[in-house]
């Protein structure tokens, strides 16, 4: 027979009024509870769930870049009070080479660091090192240094300084700063392989691009590259061209030989390029403006108060060498000011997580799998990998992560589904003879 409490009065161990923590799980937010005998639970706060998601990776060790981005969005950053963004202790920020700190060498451009790194290996008396013993030490250090930052200079990256944060290098950039990497390696006999490595790249930074695979070749080592830009074409030693088209229409060998031998060939694409016999485009009358996106004020990166008058109804092309500024104008300056009017069409990876691909991110996917249920007249969500369809093994990712000591995660097809992300028991059901795999790995011109 349980006891009549008393008006006014309170459980034990549950006061009246008692506070239930909430935000970021200290003590900065509560709220009163109403009802004495529900639990009092402490809340971790969104920003704690925020703080926890951002820079976090997954199972495979890969970051969620997509969604780390739109976290993103809800931090700021400034720079440090006590070491005024250096990253450094008091100590390494006061101690000098030449009379230079590390804080003021990673704020020169690479060419600047470049003369610089020449005074100091002449030992010029402004820049001298005091000290015999301290400049022998020196010596192999400022040359394998002087090595580094010439091949970045080499391809044309001397504008950039030490400091440059790496995420806020364009794709350009990037891609000849990993390519500077190999060509100050001391290797021969290897077997370089480059994807279409003046991607995005202006024509006179793919002039320097092709410099330095040559002298990647030079140094007698092999280098293959997968490449549309004819210059680059042009400067190979021997071409392989693959066509006659895409899709089911390619994939065959129509060409195998010399540049001479192309040029002379105008039965290819590439051929009748190089050879200047292709079809070019006649000069046209181009549109005038219906009105202008102002942008103004633009101040990010390489860019210093800039104001650029954005044409409507037109084909607007924004061109420059790579590092120009050229994307940040547009992200930085007409998304950020114009952004009810944008819609951004960029390289990023397409759907929400690494799990999507084509058929999710075009919803094609809940129709196939409302297909499947009507003609096997089985459960819709039994055709889905990220529910009751899904492979046991590897959840219906389809890999399995594999950890490596010393170098970062590899991924492995599932031995279980071969990669299928689905059950075998699921497999098992056919819509006009193919499974909901099978549907999947067909292309959109067969789908």
């Amino acid at each position: 027979m349980s006891k009549k409490r008393k008006k006014g009065s309170e459980p034990a161990g549950k006061p009246a009024g008692k506070k239930a923590k909430v935000g970021d799980g200290s003590a900065q937010g509560y709220r009163k509870t109403t009802n004495p005998t529900i639990p009092l639970k402490t809340w971790t706060g969104i920003m704690s769930m925020l703080r926890k998601r951002v820079g976090n990776k997954d199972a495979k060790g890969d970051k969620d870049t997509k969604n780390e981005s739109k976290d993103l969005e809800y931090f700021s950053t400034q720079p440090c009070a006590t070491c005024n963004g250096c990253r450094l202790k008091k100590r390494p920020r006061e101690a000098t080479i030449a009379g230079r700190t590390i804080t003021a060498l990673g704020e020169l451009e690479m060419s600047h660091f470049l003369e610089w790194v020449d005074l100091v290996a002449e030992n010029k008396a402004e820049f001298k090192i005091e000290g015999d013993d301290k400049l022998k030490l020196a010596k192999p250090l400022i040359n394998n240094l002087r090595s580094r930052i010439k091949a970045l200079c080499d391809l044309g990256l001397g504008y950039l300084t030490l400091n440059r944060p790496a995420g806020t290098l364009s794709g350009g950039e990037s891609q000849r700063v990993r390519m500077a990497c190999h060509m100050h390696c001391a290797l021969t006999g290897v077997l370089y392989v480059l994807d279409e490595p003046t991607i995005g790249l202006h024509a006179q930074d793919a002039a320097c691009i092709v410099k330095s695979l040559q002298a990647m070749r030079d140094a007698g080592n092999t280098v293959l590259v997968v490449e549309h830009d004819i210059s680059v074409v042009r400067a190979a030693d021997h071409v392989i061209e693959i066509g006659p088209k895409s899709g089911i229409a390619g994939g065959e060998v129509v060409f195998e030989g010399t540049v001479a031998d192309l040029t002379s060939n105008n039965a290819t694409p590439s051929g009748r390029m190089l050879s200047q016999t292709a079809k070019k485009h006649e000069w046209r009358v181009t549109r005038k403006a219906k009105d202008f996106l102002d942008v103004v004020g633009v101040t990010a990166n390489n860019l210093k108060d800039v104001a650029v008058q954005f044409p409507l109804g037109c084909l607007v092309a924004v061109t420059g060498v790579s590092g120009s500024g050229k994307s940040t104008l547009v992200t930085h300056g007409l998304v950020k000011q114009h952004s009810e009017r944008v819609v951004v069409v960029d390289q990023s990876g397409v759907g929400r997580s690494n799990r999507s691909n084509l058929a999710t991110y075009s919803d094609a996917f809940d129709q196939i799998r409302s297909f499947f249920q009507q003609q096997t007249k089985q459960d819709k969500g039994l055709f889905s990998f990220n529910s009751a369809g899904a492979c046991e093994q590897c959840e219906g990712s389809g890999v399995l992560a594999v950890e490596m000591m010393f170098l970062s995660s590899a991924s492995v097809v599932c031995p279980s589904c071969a990669g299928s992300r689905y059950r075998d028991s699921v497999l098992e059901h056919r819509a006009r003879g193919k499974s909901i795999a099978e549907v999947l790995e067909m292309t959109v011109d067969e789908a």
